[in-house]
């Protein structure tokens, strides 16, 4: 009797386990890649562990999702996983191997500018502060504690949620004045 349980047990596992990897095989995302046979997956990060060498996403789709990093994982947007930070979007390039999700690439996703909008990098705003003459105006989009704490010299508060809120009634009157804005991200 104890043989035939177990042989009923075993037979039981089996069927368990196939199921299982079938429901996570239909389940599994196949989105195309531009990396060849990796999978890829688009969330926001929930955490990174450097010393553990793991990123966690909540990818819209897929859910809670873990990734393995590796030494040869390659950052995009980004010089390394330490820029990396909770709450950002990126988009990862992974492949199953073995228990874990290994990504080989992870990409950080920066804010597309609407059309007329132009990126200033930070040495051609430094070398338009140091002018006497700016002919533009320099606004934090920060939230007002962040500004509070510390801001670029000659910087004006307009946090980018009273923006939303309020719009142009908070810019100049003056629509012909360049306005640089700054925030805490990557853009």
């Amino acid at each position: 009797m104890l043989k035939r349980t177990r042989k009923l047990w075993l037979a039981a596992c089996i069927l368990l386990l196939a199921f299982g990897s079938a429901v996570a095989a239909k389940n599994a995302p196949t989105a195309a890649s531009p990396q060849g046979d990796l999978l890829t997956v688009k969330g926001k990060v929930t955490g990174i562990s450097l010393t553990a060498h793991t990123l966690a996403i909540n990818a819209k789709d897929q859910g809670f999702m873990s990734f393995k990093l590796i030494d040869k994982t390659v950052y995009k947007n980004a010089e390394s996983a330490e820029d990396v930070q909770k709450g950002e979007s990126v988009t990862v390039h992974y492949r199953p191997e073995g228990a874990d999700n290994v990504a080989h690439v992870v990409s950080m996703n920066l804010v597309t500018l609407p059309k007329g909008i132009s990126e200033i990098k930070t040495g051609e705003l430094a070398v338009k502060m140091a002018k006497e003459d700016r002919n533009f105006l320099l606004i934090d989009a920060r939230p007002v504690a962040r500004y509070n704490e510390e801001h670029i010299p000659g910087s004006v508060s307009i946090p980018f949620t009273k923006l939303k809120e309020k719009g142009a009634e908070l810019l100049p009157a003056d629509k012909d004045q360049a306005m640089v804005f700054y925030c805490g991200g990557p853009t």
